[in-house]
């Protein structure tokens, strides 16, 4: 069962979300906006860490992109982030790796890409993604406990 508003608020208040901004909340999802921590690949010298303050993004290179918002998914729930149908109007993409496991907690990094013909700008605090939360139909195990756990800033990926 999909979060409503009034379970989100419940959530977000009381430390499910940091910062908490109750007008991010919609009927069924919690907007989420673009943190100060980006990360990008440049075919000359590879992965490159970003500060954002207005970042014009080009055409092509994914970006790692943070979250202003860390989330403390309870166990008993998972999530979902779709990109904001405004930002995929810009032309904005969202690659992957959309599910949040039961118990994650931290910030959220994204991996967005574009394919217009001018750079895209990004700001901090521009909202870009929505958080669904679901309820699980059984009994939740340990919660996630993985290599992202309590992440903040854009990660990359880390093998092991």
């Amino acid at each position: 069962m999909t979060w409503a508003a009034s379970k989100l608020i419940e959530w977000g208040s009381q430390g499910g979300v940091d910062p908490w901004d109750p007008s991010l909340v919609n009927p069924a999802s919690l907007d989420l906006r673009v943190g100060r921590d980006a990360r990008f690949y440049l075919e000359e010298t590879g992965l490159v860490d970003a500060i954002l303050e207005r970042h014009r993004h080009p055409a092509g290179p994914a970006l790692l992109v943070a979250t202003l918002e860390r989330v403390r998914i309870p166990v008993t729930a998972a999530g979902v982030v779709r990109l904001k149908s405004s930002m995929a109007r810009l032309g904005w993409r969202l690659a992957g790796a959309e599910w949040i496991d039961p118990g994650y907690e931290g910030s959220i990094t994204l991996c967005l890409s574009h394919g217009q013909p001018e750079a895209l700008s990004l700001r901090p605090g521009q909202r870009f993604a929505q958080l669904i939360l679901l309820d699980l139909s059984g009994e939740p195990g340990p919660g996630y406990s993985g290599r992202y756990q309590g992440s903040t800033g854009a990660r990359g990926c880390e093998f092991s």
